[in-house]
């Protein structure tokens, strides 16, 4: 098991309580040590001080857990821990002996914002009354400047002073303003100073296994981009540096090569030059920083932009699959009061930096404190979070994957609400509760629901977003017969029930815009409204659905091969658009036996009257088989009743790696739309079945089957096995498969 926090700056009181929920850490308080429990490893993320009253006793906790079990904790550096590098040049008696004008501002802050030192002297000599800035230019006052407008750190100056009174044991007031100023230089430079001590311990990338672990994000500029130690700590055109081809882990490993290249020379140089032109570490402090390396570093990019987790492209994911990385976990971009979890292709992406979790107290983080835990061996695991939100619920949940198919199906999943993106950020500990969060800025909404709102947003209801379905037929020309048998069947059932029904058909392949089949029925509901608009109705409990059910009923029981896909309100198609994928040319291919055709199909949904009932030719090319022919087979049909099915489907089941989240909404779907049908599922099967073992209605079956065929953005690869009665009453589970062919 692996253990993950990011982020703590300094808030030992923090830490402290994610150590009294860790799985993989214990505190020895007679020892003041940290312990990692056995056949565990623990990564902390970066950021390890600067906004609390801890950074000296919790770094130092840190180093004497990697001390002591240096094969199975990783630190990771952040911008917070490498900035630190600076004070040893910035903060040194020759830079304060130089000119106030000598002294440039931060060039990583935005000119509207940037504070100078002149001018932040300028603002000190006018609250205190001085009268030349000059008499203000000292150690103290840089080092206040540089806390406060280089770095962020408002109150860390006044945290050092209250930590060193707790370490000497002694009141605050007694902690002079040189001793802040002192104790920042020796634990920056010296081999017993703990900002020295982490950094050389530290890493700017760790893999573990299938996780990679770094501070930022991986971007399409970073993913394989090892920097130069000819990199500028300054705004820059060109970043220095070149891509490698090397795996994942190789490239990381480069650039932990280029970080401790650069920690030895800042320790070899750690001041200015004569000219105050170049230090020791310069290379590695601008990789800090996005305006001087934009997007090439992995330390201070974010998957959070505008407020919005977003994954990465497609290329990144594909370079970070085919190495094998199956989750990449963050911290630097805080995102509310628990980790977020999102997944594309196959990859976890995790951001858990939470210090903005409550702004009503002190600390910005109240009582929120999650653990990111990687369950099982290095290269087979899943990630499981468990935590207090800021309003001391607890969560706790597992994240689906190819190790955990039964992990909560939801969490990660992102709807469309009130105009906005809301991601299914938590589950509530032993509740059907899930918090929704969307991000404005820093700040981040909430938002509690339950299963029939996830359920409404996350899947589509065929009874409301569909209006008919195209079952696309193929065949051999030596299975014409059964094919046309089928079809009669079906229009002489369907004009029984009065359902409206085309049927068209070539008989030959590459008929108009279609490919790959030579007959197609459609089966719609429509209402035609005066003029050339037409306006589709689909009622509650229509017949359409009886329609549906019969014909994969009868599919089910012959020969030929079947492809079928929804066909849409021209103006809801896009809800068949999902994570940049066109659902609607993902037609469900049917056949009683498993096959290898990948079909591709065109979306043309009919806008005109389809009551009719004739045989197409097509009279631009030569059909495989004759008219006459077919009319002979045709009136076979008059007195041969030999293709009526005889039962219809005993059970339905599916089998996909998505079985969890399929299973949780085909469930909702069907207790409040079908009776008497029973819907059960595990990690890999769904199953359906009539509560009283006999056949489920053809009403039922068709509206089940078109509520897997809207949803199908949710199938993966997939089996479809449609069990029936044989006539010797014993069920054949294995009559039909279904899968999804790529575009």
């Amino acid at each position: 098991m692996i253990g993950y926090i990011s982020d703590v700056e300094g808030n030992l009181d923090y830490f402290m309580k994610y150590v009294a929920i860790s799985k993989v850490l214990d505190y020895d308080q007679s020892q003041n040590q940290l312990l990692l429990r056995n056949d565990c490893y623990f990564v902390f993320g970066g950021d390890a001080v600067d906004k609390g009253p801890g950074d000296i006793r919790f770094v130092r906790l840190l180093v004497d857990l990697k001390d002591r079990y240096p094969d199975r904790v990783f630190l990771i550096l952040g911008n917070r821990d490498i900035n630190k590098t600076k004070l040893t040049s910035e903060i040194h008696q020759t830079d304060i002996d130089r000119s106030i004008d000598e002294i440039p501002g931060p060039y990583w802050v935005d000119s509207g914002s940037r504070v100078t030192y002149r001018m932040f002297l300028e603002s000190l000599a006018e609250e205190q009354n001085v009268d030349d800035i000059n008499e203000l230019h000292n150690r103290v006052n840089k080092l206040k400047w540089l806390l406060v407008h280089t770095m962020g750190c408002q109150t860390t100056f006044e945290f050092r002073r209250q930590e060193l009174a707790l370490l000497e044991d002694c009141p605050i007031d007694e902690i002079s303003d040189d001793m802040v100023v002192d104790s920042y230089l020796y634990h920056s430079c010296d081999p017993s100073g703990i900002n020295y001590n982490y950094l050389i311990r530290a890493n700017i990338g760790v893999v573990l296994g299938n996780t990679l672990f770094v501070h930022g994000a991986i971007t399409d500029e970073n993913a394989g981009f090892v920097p130069s130690n000819d990199n500028l700590d300054d705004r820059q055109e060109t970043v220095p540096g070149e891509y490698t081809d090397a795996p994942v882990e190789d490239w990381i490993q480069s650039i932990n090569t280029f970080m401790r290249e650069q920690i030895d020379n800042w320790i070899q140089q750690p001041q200015w030059d004569d000219d105050r032109s170049t230090r020791g570490g310069s290379a590695l402090m601008g990789y800090g920083y996005a305006s001087s390396v934009g997007k090439y570093t992995c330390l201070v990019t974010s998957f959070v932009k505008d407020g919005v987790f977003r994954c990465p492209s497609n290329r990144v994911c594909n370079y970070l699959y085919s190495n094998n990385i199956k989750r990449v976990v963050v911290g630097h971009k805080p995102y509310g009061d628990s980790p977020v979890v999102l997944q594309k292709n196959g990859i976890e992406f995790i951001s858990c930096d939470t210090s903005y979790s409550d702004f009503s107290k002190k600390d910005n983080r109240g009582s929120a404190v999650s653990e990111v835990r990687i369950i099982g061996d290095l290269f087979g695991n899943y990630t499981e979070i468990e935590g207090i939100l800021h309003d001391k619920r607890e969560i706790f949940y597992k994240i689906n994957n190819e190790q955990n198919l039964g992990g909560d199906p939801f969490v990660g999943k992102v709807i469309r609400h009130e105009g906005y993106d809301w991601i299914i950020k938590a589950k509530l500990r032993d509740l059907e509760t899930w918090v929704l969060t969307r991000g404005e800025g820093y700040k981040v909404i909430y938002k509690d629901v339950d299963i029939d709102f996830i359920c409404s947003k996350l899947f589509k209801d065929p009874r409301t977003k569909i209006w008919g379905t195209h079952f696309h037929i193929y065949f051999e020309e030596h299975q014409l017969t059964e094919a046309i048998g089928v079809i009669h069947a079906l229009k002489e059932f369907l004009m029984e029930k009065d359902v409206a029904i085309t049927r068209t058909s070539t008989y030959r392949s590459g008929y108009g815009p279609h490919k790959n089949y030579n007959c197609e029925i459609r089966i719609e509901t429509f209402k035609q409204k005066p003029g050339p608009e037409i306006e589709f109705v689909t009622p509650d409990k229509h017949f359409r659905d009886i329609a549906i059910g019969y014909l994969w009923s009868s599919i089910n029981q012959s020969e030929i091969v079947i492809s079928s896909y929804p066909t849409t309100h021209n103006y809801l198609k896009e809800d068949l658009f999902v994570d940049g994928i066109d659902h609607r040319y993902r037609g469900i291919f049917l056949s009683n036996k498993p096959s290898e055709w990948s079909p591709s199909f065109f979306f043309n949904p009919p806008m005109v009257p389809t009551r009719y009932d004739k045989v197409l030719m097509d009279t631009r090319a030569q059909t495989i088989v004759e008219e006459s022919e077919i009319k002979t087979i045709r009136s076979k049909f008059e007195i041969d009743e030999q293709w009526k099915i005889p039962f219809g489907l005993r059970s339905i089941k599916l089998v996909t790696d998505e079985a969890s989240i399929l299973g949780r909404g085909l469930e909702h779907f069907i207790s409040n739309n079908c009776k008497a049908i029973v819907c059960t599922f595990n990690e890999v099967y769904v199953t359906i079945l009539a509560q009283d073992e006999s056949d489920i209605s053809f009403e039922d079956s068709g509206i089940i089957m078109s509520w897997i065929q809207l949803n199908r953005n949710y199938l993966h690869p997939i089996q479809l096995m449609l069990g029936v009665n044989s006539n010797n009453g014993v069920t054949n589970t294995n009559a039909m498969y279904c899968t999804i062919p790529e575009k």
